[in-house]
């Protein structure tokens, strides 16, 4: 299945991640269980890579919108459902 994000769209979940790692990197600093804070970590680990990822793709795309809007295009995501 293909899904496309609107320029909105792409800027609400980019702002939700950099949200959530930032409240993650909080987190993790107050949290005292090794096993919890270890969890975070990786979890902080994977979504940072996942930001950077995608700002280097937006750095260096020439793909662009009718708005000169960097256009990336994600070739795959693995969703867990719950």
């Amino acid at each position: 299945m293909e899904i496309e994000l609107t320029a909105e769209e792409s800027a609400a979940v980019q702002a939700a991640l950099r949200s959530h790692l930032e409240e993650l990197r909080s987190e993790i600093h107050h949290t005292d269980d090794r096993g919890f804070k270890r969890d975070l970590q990786q979890t902080r680990d994977s979504l940072a890579s996942a930001v950077a990822k995608l700002d280097e793709a937006c750095n260096e795309t020439e793909l662009r919108d009718e708005n000169g809007v960097s256009i990336v295009r994600v070739v795959s995501v693995w969703l867990a459902a719950d």
